[in-house]
Parts: structure tokens; C-alpha cells; sequence
């Protein structure tokens, strides 16, 4: 079990617990930084309650009521129990009618685009430490959506343990979306 890095007190990390800052999201249990859509309006994501499937960990989630409402979302499955086996079948059982194996910071992931009432949708997955990442963003805008895209596109992993000095000065514990009231 992977140990916390400054983000609480004592215990294991939770695949939740990160840093913020006004620039980027830096996940301390997996070990990767999301450069923020530098886009009017954006605001955190708040969770609806408890997760229906245990297995499914709420790690991020940002939107914007600007042009398109664009959403911005990061998940991750526990391989097996959420019943999520590997990443290319899990963009397909989102609804991606095209999918395709991409790279991003040196690792292999599956990409896939469709669009569904109107909302154009893009999800980037990949396998990490007996999980599967998911980085999904959709809007109304598929020039929105490309924005967005790209903060996807500019992610960097590193050795979890160095997540609180990747957050940089700026960044603050952040432990997955708030509930929402």
C-alpha cells in the first residue's frame, strides 16, 4: 500500500488524494499532473454522494458555463472488482465509435471519440498499478472540446512520492470532488 505524501495526516494514499493549484491537478497516488484548460469560468466538479460502485474512484472533475459547458472529468476503475478489465474495452463500452491506441508522456493510451446528443465527447484511458485512468472531457463545442483535449495531451506522470513538490508552491491538498449540497 503506497503511503501519503503530505496531502493528510498518516495512513495510505487513497487513488483520490492529490494537490490543486490554479493551474493544474497533481494526483499523489498515481502520480501524474493535468495541466488545467486555461478556459473563463472553470469550477470544480462536485460529486453527487457516495460512489454507486465502490470500485470507481472520483478523482477530479472541472466545468465551465461558458461557450459549450465543457466538462472535464478523471477517474479510476480498480481492475476486476469494477469490472473494468483492460483500457481499449473500457473506451468502447463508454460509446466511442472510434477508438485508437495514442501516446502521452511516453505511455500507451486508448482514445476514443463520439458524439451523442448533440455533446461531443472525447475519453483518454490507460493502465496504472491494477487501475484503469480515465481522462474524459465533452462540450457542446467541439473547438471548446479540443481545448480541452489538449490539457489531456500535456499530462506528465512522475514517481508519486514527488507529487507535493510537483504541485508546486501554489498547490493545496485536494481529495476528489467535494459532495455537492
Amino acid at each position: 500500500m503506497r503511503r501519503r505524501v503530505g496531502v493528510r495526516c498518516a495512513g495510505p494514499l487513497r487513488p483520490e488524494d492529490g494537490f490543486l493549484s490554479p493551474t493544474a491537478y497533481t494526483n499523489a497516488f498515481f502520480g501524474f499532473s493535468l495541466p488545467l484548460p486555461q478556459y473563463p469560468g472553470l469550477r470544480l466538479l462536485g460529486s453527487s454522494g457516495p460512489p454507486r460502485n465502490p470500485s470507481r474512484h472520483a478523482l477530479f472533475g472541472a466545468y465551465s458555463e461558458g461557450r459549450g459547458s465543457p466538462v472535464l472529468v478523471v477517474l479510476a476503475d480498480e481492475v476486476g472488482k469494477s469490472g473494468t478489465l483492460e483500457p481499449r474495452t473500457a473506451v468502447r463500452a463508454l460509446g466511442a465509435h472510434r477508438v485508437e491506441r495514442v501516446q502521452i508522456a511516453g505511455r500507451e493510451f486508448w482514445r476514443g471519440t463520439w458524439r451523442s446528443g448533440g455533446i461531443h465527447r472525447v475519453v483518454y484511458t490507460t493502465s496504472e498499478g491494477g487501475y484503469v485512468l480515465y481522462f474524459s472531457c465533452f462540450s457542446y463545442d467541439k473547438d471548446v472540446l479540443g481545448k480541452f483535449e489538449r490539457s489531456i495531451q500535456a499530462l506528465t506522470f512522475f514517481d508519486p512520492k514527488s507529487a507535493k513538490d510537483r504541485a508546486g508552491p501554489d498547490g493545496r491538498p485536494y481529495g476528489g470532488p467535494p459532495p455537492t449540497q
